[in-house]
């Protein structure tokens, strides 16, 4: 049985440029699921700036000095033989000074 919950994860998350963004999911399964990570639903490539972290139960995307090509729609897919779940954050990267732009829309 494939079995996740999400935590730490919010619909809609901002963030100041040049600081380090972490998303952490918290998912269960047996066996294992496989775990993918996608931006704008395309795979994320863990190089230079973007890590992944996985203790336990716990998956950590970090992002190091985020810039506004930072960003858009983050999705975690986990799956095994018994199935697959999905989670999704959006987050907006804005500069010292300047309103997030899902706030302007409030």
């Amino acid at each position: 049985m494939l079995s996740s919950s999400y935590r730490e994860i919010k619909l809609l998350s901002s963030c100041q440029s040049k600081q380090t963004l972490c998303l952490t999911c918290v998912i269960s399964g047996d066996p294992s699921p496989e775990i993918s990570w996608l931006k704008n639903d395309q795979p994320v490539s863990f190089l230079d700036r973007y890590h992944m972290e996985v203790k336990g139960t716990e998956v950590t995307i970090t992002i190091e000095k985020v810039t506004s090509e930072d960003s858009g729609r983050y999705g975690i897919f986990v799956k095994n033989k018994y199935g697959s779940e999905t989670g999704q954050v959006t987050i907006s990267v804005f500069k010292h000074g300047e309103e997030p732009k899902e706030l302007k829309k409030m």
